[in-house]
């Protein structure tokens, strides 16, 4: 029996940034996030239409800035699935307040984080303003309009 074939997008997903096409600002201003082992960016907000790579790109930023220790320190919750203050406080906040595993800093990605409620956002702004130290944090969505102000002026935005 013949096995299957994999899907192209699979395939042909960047491991790295340098092997995405296009996002030039994104690739100029990547290499400027972490110096020396030491993070200078808190956190990102990746925005654009379903499909366009936000994900991906998210994963090769990590294994990028991580190396080895990628599998140990990214993380990736979907937040449309776990949207409410709850899941802030009793899972996200625990987990960016602990040091990352043999490396300096950590990397939670939140992916479709337009889902969260209102008051999850408002928590999430407090939990990223106190681990920027060691914890970079990556939020997809697809539409910005839904996240709030308070991350939307803290974090910068990457359009897709």
């Amino acid at each position: 029996m013949q096995e299957p074939s994999m899907q192209l997008w699979l395939k042909y997903q960047p491991s790295t940034l340098a092997n995405m096409v296009g996002l030039d600002g994104l690739k100029a201003d990547a290499g400027s996030w972490s110096v020396a082992g030491a993070l200078r960016c808190g956190g990102v907000i990746f925005h654009g239409g379903p499909g366009t790579g936000k994900t991906s790109a998210a994963r090769a930023i990590g294994r990028d800035m991580l190396g080895q220790a990628f599998d140990t320190n990214f993380h990736v919750f979907n937040a449309s699935d776990d949207r409410g203050i709850a899941f802030v406080r009793e899972r996200l906040k625990p987990l960016a307040e602990q040091k990352a595993v043999s490396y300096p800093f950590k990397i939670i990605l939140l992916d479709e984080a337009d889902g969260m409620t209102r008051d999850a956002q408002d928590s999430m702004r407090q939990v990223i303003e106190l681990t920027s130290p060691h914890t970079m944090w990556i939020l997809t969505c697809n539409r910005v309009g839904r996240i709030i102000p308070a991350l939307r002026s803290r974090l910068p935005g990457y359009s897709f």
